[in-house]
């Protein structure tokens, strides 16, 4: 019984180190992107906050325009 019960500790810190893990990965992640996002706002001037970029293709009888 004590065999089952470390194993089943050794899964569980497996499993809450894989969170940790995934949770500092994450906030890398977005402090990566805040850097970046300060970078471009310091870069000049950028869009206004509700604009947006769309790409879509319109197909005619002899060519796809984009």
């Amino acid at each position: 019984m004590q065999y089952e019960n470390k194993a089943t500790l050794r899964i569980m810190t497996t499993k809450q180190d894989d969170i940790i893990n995934r949770a500092e990965l994450l906030q890398q992640g977005i402090a990566t992107l805040q850097l970046q996002i300060q970078q471009i706002k310091a870069s000049g001037e950028v869009a206004p906050p509700d604009c947006c970029v769309l790409r879509y293709q319109a197909r005619g009888q002899k060519s796809a325009y984009w």
